[in-house]
Parts: structure tokens; sequence; C-alpha cells
């Protein structure tokens, strides 16, 4: 019987072996087939990856804004001797009368 084994591999270590195949640093006793819809699944795995680190690095930019205005913002209130307790407690009265 023919049968049709399938292997589990990384895809970083397909994308190696196909970067090897395409600069002939291989020892096959043949030319490997690659087809064309396995090259196409690496390149998309590439995409996600490079999408996933902008989106990450965005993140972390935000999160470092975030950090920014916080600490600005106390800065304020410090420099304005603002008690923040008084204005929990004022926001408290606010929350309550728009509650009831």
């Amino acid at each position: 019987s023919n049968e049709f084994r399938q292997a589990t591999l990384p895809v970083t270590e397909v994308r190696k072996l196909i970067n090897a195949i395409n600069n002939n640093k291989t020892e096959f006793d043949y030319f490997p087939f690659i087809s064309k819809e396995l090259k196409e699944l690496v390149a998309i795995d590439d995409e996600i990856r490079e999408e996933n680190s902008k989106e990450n690095k965005t993140k972390n930019e935000l999160k470092e804004e975030l950090e920014q205005m916080k600490k600005l913002l106390n800065d304020i209130i410090k420099s304005l001797n603002i008690d923040k307790d008084k204005i929990k407690e004022d926001n408290n009265d606010v929350i309550e009368k728009i509650d009831s």
C-alpha cells in the first residue's frame, strides 16, 4: 500500500529547509518539490509574526505614554496641592447621585 505520512515540523524548520534548497545548500540526490501553497503558508506565518511584532510595539508605546500621562497628572495634582481623597469623595458623591 502507498501510505502518505504527514510530518509535523515547526514553521521555522520548514523555512530553513526552503531557504537552504533555494540557495543550493542541500545535498539531496534529487531536487525536492516545494509546493506553492507551502511557500505561501510560510510567508503568511512571517507576515503574522511581523504584524504581532508591530502590535506589541504599539502596545508598549501606548503603555509608556499612559505611564507618562499618569506621572504628569500626579505632578500637576501635587503642584496644585489638590487633595486626592477629596476628589475621590466628590466623585463618589457624583456617582451616588447618578445611581439614585
